[in-house]
């Protein structure tokens, strides 16, 4: 994920970033965790595919403009149950997004923080919550 840019409300971020990330568009659902990593705040908000094509993504992260060092990015399609097979990270984002697969998402955002003991490739993934909740579809991500 990237940042909010200058004159970007955090929802104009998450669909500008979801949109060079992954290639598809999103309406901008509740705001469900604020995680605190290496000093930065990222926010992670639920949010539903309106369009686009999924893997079209063509920012920088896409583009293999970052260095080797800071990981390869590919667009994912990922079931919930891979979310226990797999290194993603934050961790504690995966749990959230478990938890909620299994009940609803929490009234308020989670504030966590992520010590960020482990590194592992980043990689731009969607997850696959069809049915987790009528307004959630999908999860969309970060923004910060």
């Amino acid at each position: 994920g990237g940042g909010i840019e200058e004159g970007e409300n955090p929802t104009e971020a998450v669909q500008r970033e979801v949109m060079e990330e992954l290639g598809v568009t999103v309406d901008v659902g509740p705001l469900v965790a604020e995680l605190t990593f290496r000093g930065r705040l990222h926010y992670y908000f639920v949010a539903t595919i309106t369009g686009g094509t999924f893997g079209s993504g063509s920012g920088p992260e896409m583009a293999g403009a970052y260095p080797a060092e800071r990981g390869t990015y590919r667009a994912v399609w990922m079931p919930i149950v891979d979310l226990q097979r797999e290194a993603v990270r934050p961790q504690a984002i995966a749990e959230l997004i478990q938890q909620a697969h299994a009940g609803e998402w929490p009234a308020t955002p989670q504030q966590i923080i992520d010590l960020g003991f482990m590194h592992y490739p980043a990689t731009a993934r969607a997850i696959d919550v069809s049915g987790l909740l009528p307004e959630a579809q999908s999860i969309a991500a970060q923004a910060a």
